[in-house]
């Protein structure tokens, strides 16, 4: 579209040779500069899009290893619950059997003094 942009202005005639009167060399070197514009848009366009999919995938393999590590703490997490559940039942067993053993030796026959908690 930059290439033919002074074509379109030497048609309407409000292009640079009209007003300037050599247009010969004007011609190459505006051609030259339209040329050379358009190519740096373009790899300066190819870069960028190439440096957003480099860090969309890497953004993807962090996502993942971050994915998994979240699913190795849950696991952990619910191994923890458990414990803590055995730890408590078996703490209250033990707290039950003791209450009921002091209780059992305080009603014991001989002791005129009962204690119950």
């Amino acid at each position: 579209m930059l290439f033919f942009l002074d074509p379109i202005f030497n048609f309407l005639h409000v292009g640079y040779e009209d007003l300037v009167g050599d247009g010969k060399q004007y011609f190459f070197v505006a051609n030259f500069f339209s040329i050379t514009s358009y190519l740096f848009i373009l790899f300066s366009f190819l870069f960028e899009k190439d440096l957003s999919n480099k860090a969309f995938r890497e953004n993807e393999i962090l996502i993942s290893f971050l994915n998994k590590a979240n699913e190795k703490i849950t696991n952990q997490n619910s191994e923890i619950k458990i414990e803590v559940r055995r730890a408590d039942d078996q703490a209250g067993s033990v707290v039950t059997s003791k209450y009921t053993h002091r209780k059992a030796k305080r009603k014991a026959p001989g002791n005129s003094i009962r204690f119950e908690i």
